[in-house]
């Protein structure tokens, strides 16, 4: 009895999910897949041209993105920065510059990150493309 109302509380669930997320739970055997896909369709969409901005930075510009987003990170909740002209990790300071005077990206980048700066809404947007990664 309790697996059937684990069910139906989880249908309940899936079905407030939108249906093109249903459609991949529904019919994909691999989380992995299925993870990705979700991915794929409701946030990283928006960021693809972010995403190849990033990219050009090849593998070893990716790892020192990933390893200054640790120090941006603590100098943000210290308050320490708040725009990205006060960035002091040399290669996001250039790579959140070069998004931040993209028009197409920063449109693309507010349709999902809505609140916060500037600088909040183009780290959350690397980050997100840093742990997807």
């Amino acid at each position: 009895m309790k697996k059937l109302l684990f069910v139906a509380a989880l249908a309940l669930t899936v079905g407030s999910m939108n249906s093109f997320a249903v459609s991949f739970v529904e019919t994909t055997a691999s989380p992995f897949i299925t993870a990705t896909r979700l991915l794929e369709s409701t946030v990283a969409a928006p960021f693809l041209s972010t995403l190849a901005t990033v990219q050009q930075r090849g593998v070893a510009g990716r790892e020192q993105i990933k390893d200054e987003m640790v120090a941006l990170n603590d100098d943000i909740v210290a308050g320490r920065v708040s725009s990205i002209d006060e960035v002091r990790q040399p290669a996001l300071k250039e790579l959140f510059a070069e998004i931040a005077s993209d028009e197409s990206q920063m449109d693309q980048i507010n349709s999902v990150v809505t609140e916060g700066s500037e600088l909040h809404k183009v780290a959350t947007a690397v980050s997100y493309l840093m742990l997807a990664e």
